[in-house]
């Protein structure tokens, strides 16, 4: 199930930087104010950072039978925002792991955008360049959830944010919707730029340091896939 639905949607201002900061070193060591349970979202909290905005914790310390599911959760986050990183895309919110209250998980900058399920045929409230970049990033990680649910549009700048990278949209399968990929493709945006064509070269030549930061065989086994996806854009220059 999504989270990006009215957790979102409506939020404070984003999280202030200097140029000797960023903003992942803020939600890193940035001190917490204040920390409030979603409702409807359990375990997934609003949390106040002192003078530099306000983000989302998703717990993942939790001891059942979604453990492993909300661990990968943290670990794929974390993984997507490092692609979208690599790309120099900037479509994923910046997100780090973090400790609080006691909690492993995962925090992330909150973003002043609709949920593009709130916008009719929010397609034409994006730009075709951050359509294409949404397309190819979703073809890359072969992501299989990509509903209207877990994506943030601004109609203002048609800048588009991805969210929710859990394990069943990238590791198991979850409602088996590409909706981004389909609208660039319905739209014709299928050639890759030679902008585009660099990005992912930035990728490929970086990805493998991706391993680096985990052991687990499935994360390293979807690197991997990514990496092929990579290579395959890269030859054929083309989404179709």
């Amino acid at each position: 199930m999504t989270e990006g639905r009215n957790i979102e949607q409506f939020r404070a201002p984003t999280v202030e930087t200097t140029p000797e900061t960023s903003i992942e070193s803020v939600l890193e060591r940035g001190e917490i104010e204040r920390v409030e349970q979603l409702e409807g979202y359990f375990p997934t909290k609003a949390v106040k950072l002192k003078d530099d905005g306000q983000a989302i914790f998703r717990e993942t310390s939790y001891d059942s039978e979604q453990s492993k599911h909300r661990f990968l959760r943290s670990k794929l986050e974390l993984l997507a925002a490092g692609i979208d990183k690599r790309l120099r895309f900037g479509l994923v919110p910046p997100v780090v792991a973090r400790t609080i209250e006691g909690n492993i998980g995962i925090l992330q900058e909150r973003i002043f955008a609709k949920v593009a399920s709130e916008i009719t045929n929010w397609e034409y409230s994006v730009d075709s360049s951050w359509l294409v970049k949404a397309a190819v990033f979703d073809y890359l990680i072969g992501n299989r959830d990509r509903h209207s649910g877990n994506f943030l549009i601004d109609s203002g700048t048609g800048r588009i944010w991805l969210i929710d990278h859990d394990y069943l949209s990238l590791i198991v399968g979850g409602s088996e919707k590409t909706e981004i990929l389909d609208k660039a493709r319905d739209k014709n945006l299928t050639q890759l730029s030679k902008d585009i064509k660099e990005s992912l070269g930035f990728l490929l030549a970086d990805i493998d340091s991706l391993k680096q930061e985990t052991d687990d065989i499935e994360i390293l086994h979807f690197i991997e896939k990514v990496k092929t996806r990579t290579q395959e854009l890269l030859n054929t220059g083309t989404l179709a």
